[in-house]
C-alpha cells in the first residue's frame, strides 16, 4: 500500500492468502482506493471491499478468474471502467459481518429475499461439500435457496456436491459450477 494526500491505496497483495478483507484503515489512514493491477494474477477466492473504497483502478483483478467480490458500497460507477476486466461476480451492499464462511463455502443474505441465503463462493479447499438446508447469519436462520453465479467456479478439488435431505435450493445460477472439472 501507499499513502497519498492522507489516504491509503492498496497497491498489491501478499501471496498465499485466498480470502482477502480490505481494511477500512491502515495506520490510521482511510483506505479509499485500490490501485491499477493491485491483485493482478492473485490466486484468491474472494475479496471484501468496504464502502470507504471509492476508487478501483484499471484491471485491478487482471488474470483473477475464480473469485467473488463483496463490496460494501451500492455502486461501482466511480471505479475505472476496466476495473473488473475479468467479469468477476460482484455483490453490492454487503457488510463484512454478512459474509458467512462455513464448511468451505461462503454464504450471504439474499438481497432479493430477506428470508434466504445464497451460496456465493468457495475456498477451493474441499473435495466434497453438502449444501445445507439453512445457515445462520447475524443470528438469523436463513433458508439456502440459491447457488449463486460462479459460486464454485474453478473449484479444482471439488468432486462431489450433495444437498441436505431437507434442501431448500430452488435456483442454481449460470456458471455456478463452471470449470469445476473434477466434479462428478
Amino acid at each position: 500500500y501507499y499513502i497519498d494526500s492522507g489516504e491509503a491505496t492498496i497497491s498489491g497483495y501478499q501471496s498465499g492468502v485466498s480470502r482477502i478483507i480490505v481494511p477500512e484503515t491502515i495506520n490510521s489512514y482511510q483506505v479509499t482506493s485500490i490501485g491499477d493491477r493491485a491483485f493482478d494474477s492473485a490466486d484468491i477466492t474472494s475479496i471484501y471491499i468496504p464502502s470507504c473504497v471509492t476508487s478501483i483502478g484499471n484491471k485491478a483483478f487482471n488474470n483473477v478468474t475464480n473469485a467473488v467480490i463483496y463490496y460494501g458500497g451500492s455502486s461501482t460507477d466511480s471505479f475505472d471502467s476496466d476495473w473488473n476486466n475479468e467479469g468477476l461476480v460482484c455483490y453490492l451492499n454487503i457488510a463484512k459481518n454478512e459474509i458467512l464462511l462455513q464448511d468451505e463455502m461462503e454464504f450471504i443474505k439474499d438481497p432479493n429475499d430477506i428470508t434466504s441465503a445464497i451460496v456465493s463462493g468457495h475456498t477451493n479447499n474441499a473435495n466434497r461439500v453438502v449444501i445445507p438446508a439453512s445457515v445462520t447469519i447475524n443470528n438469523e436462520i436463513l433458508a439456502v435457496k440459491t447457488i449463486g453465479e460462479s459460486a464454485f467456479k474453478g473449484a479444482e478439488k471439488l468432486v462431489n456436491v450433495r444437498f441436505d435431505s431437507n434442501s431448500n435450493v430452488k435456483t442454481i445460477k449460470s456458471s455456478a459450477f463452471a470449470d469445476a472439472e473434477n466434479l462428478q
